[in-house]
């Protein structure tokens, strides 16, 4: 839950102590999943980035027993994880992504 807290207050550009987010050492981003392909356990999402001025996409991979994710969901996002509240346990869960491809420069994410 706390990735959905710090990932908005991003998009406001001030976190909780009023630094500027690009100060921030650990910086989720909050995406919405636009396709997303399952086969087994391995799912292939397309998602794009909330509240930046142009599109911002990025296309990534992680591993779930269960579907985790369905086009319109949004969640929170970072270089290597993804945090996505489950509402049947109440509390969110991370799983490990690798990105396949996106538009960001390397600094971006």
């Amino acid at each position: 839950m706390i990735e959905l807290i710090e990932a908005t207050q991003k998009l406001s550009g001030v976190d909780e102590l009023g630094y500027d987010s690009d100060e921030a050492v650990d910086d989720w981003a909050l995406v919405e999943a636009i396709d997303v392909a399952r086969t087994g356990w391995e799912n292939v999402v397309r998602a794009e980035f909330l509240g930046a001025e142009d599109e911002r996409w990025i296309v990534f991979k992680f591993q779930s027993a269960n579907p985790v994710l369905e086009p319109h969901d949004i969640f929170s996002a970072r270089e290597d994880a993804i945090s996505v509240f489950d509402i049947e346990r109440q509390k969110p869960r991370r799983y490990q992504i690798e990105i396949l491809d996106t538009n960001l420069a390397c600094d971006e994410f």
